[in-house]
């Protein structure tokens, strides 16, 4: 079964989604098969010239099933490296 795990994070405008979905890629295992942008979000309460990106990661192994735990970690590998690279700010925490 697959598990999914959504984050969004405040970022400077300049900065295309692409990157960010190459910083989370780059820097998560195999069992990470897919990044997905679903939501934009431009306010003034963000920052200025700040915008959010929310994203959908979904985690699978098509040879067993994978545990909560392993999946945590991979998820906040791939937070803290956004949050580094980009001086991104995680939304909502």
């Amino acid at each position: 079964p697959i598990i999914k795990k959504d984050c969004a994070f405040i970022i400077d405008e300049n900065i295309n989604y692409n990157t960010i979905e190459k910083i989370i890629y780059e820097n998560s295992s195999k069992l990470l098969k897919n990044v997905k942008l679903f939501d934009i979000f431009k306010s003034e309460s963000l920052g200025e010239d700040k915008k959010s990106l929310a994203f959908e990661l979904i985690y699978f192994d098509e040879s067993r099933t994978l545990t909560e735990e392993e999946v945590e970690v991979e998820f906040w590998k791939a937070i803290e490296s956004v949050k580094q690279k980009v001086n991104a700010e995680l939304r909502g925490k």
